[in-house]
């Protein structure tokens, strides 16, 4: 879907369940547009606040000395229709990110966030903590099923 919508005065079948008749022009009742009153169009505003993927090592993991070296932010775009999307992906990136990057082992957190003003991770909408062998993910030991438990 186009970023403005084609909403015609006096035609409203190309525009979205926000501009249908019975609602008063410039009330969506979403917030997140507006109506520019010479044209009369819906124009959708772009995201205020920027989102992005973040990865980091943590160091002195389980220990009261724990602490996170960001390695690496990628600012991402929140698709309005399916924001269900960014946090699924964050794995997926992760791991890929871990693969391509040639790290070590060791305990990575990864974090799908805001950014601050500094284009830093602010809060986060979704973490997860990865335990990297330098090749792949490590996962804990099952145990056999032939032994007694």
């Amino acid at each position: 879907m186009p970023s403005s919508h084609a909403c015609t005065t006096g035609d409203d079948s190309n525009c979205d369940s926000a501009a249908r008749p019975g609602r008063p022009r410039g009330s969506s009742g979403h917030g997140s547009s507006f109506t520019d009153q010479q044209q009369g169009r819906w124009v959708y505003q772009e995201e205020k606040v920027p989102h992005a993927f973040s990865l980091c090592r943590v160091l002195d993991a389980g220990t009261f000395e724990q602490s996170y070296d960001l390695l690496g932010v990628v600012q991402v775009t929140v698709d309005r229709r399916y924001p269900q999307q960014l946090p699924a992906n964050l794995r997926p990136w992760a791991l890929a990110t871990l693969a391509n990057g040639g790290y070590g082992f060791g305990r990575f957190y990864a974090a799908y966030s805001t950014l601050d003003a500094g284009g830093e991770p602010d809060r986060a909408l979704a973490e997860e903590y990865i335990d990297w062998s330098g090749t792949g993910v490590l996962a804990p030991a099952q145990p056999d099923a032939a032994e007694p438990a």
